[in-house]
């Protein structure tokens, strides 16, 4: 938004970790005031996953997503402390999220950069771990590892002592 040719807020929606993660570079910011606007987002509002070029369709298969975020944060927006539009702002926010531009915007945003069939395979792969087979009652062969490395490790010690 440019008011009396001055750039008053700051819609961050761009994604930069640096060169890491350059793959959610998917949107620019709209206007750029004196602040820069970084926003980590890897998890987009209608659960779709920002996979990078790294993730290939043969490791998805050997690898396990998590079931909790790690964060989650949304686009943020800098204003100007007691700037006189700023319930005009909120109301367009309001509006904006409550018609759903905002999942449009990230439809959209996938189906041109990103790759649906790796979309469906992480997918399958969120689906199939969710089994909950309960709580498993552990038997001596749960502890083997631990006590063959206590015996070793006391041998060693004798030893050495």
């Amino acid at each position: 938004m440019v008011i009396n040719q001055k750039a008053d807020i700051c819609i961050g929606a761009m994604y930069s970790w640096s060169e890491v993660y350059t793959y959610l570079d998917l949107s620019m910011y709209l206007v750029r005031s004196g602040i820069t606007c970084l926003v980590p987002a890897p998890l987009r509002q209608a659960s779709h996953f920002a996979i990078g070029n790294y993730l290939v369709p043969q490791a998805i298969d050997q690898l396990v997503i998590m079931q909790d975020d790690i964060y989650f944060q949304y686009t943020v927006a800098f204003v100007p402390r007691l700037w006189p539009l700023l319930e005009q702002f909120n109301t367009l926010i309001y509006n904006w999220h409550s018609s759903g531009l905002d999942k449009y915007w990230e439809y959209r945003i996938i189906a041109d950069n990103l790759n649906l069939k790796t979309q469906q395979q992480v997918e399958e792969t969120m689906s199939g771990r969710k089994e909950d087979i309960g709580p498993v009652m552990l038997g001596m062969s749960n502890f083997a590892g631990f006590l063959i490395l206590w015996i070793l490790g006391s041998a060693v010690a004798i030893s050495v002592f």
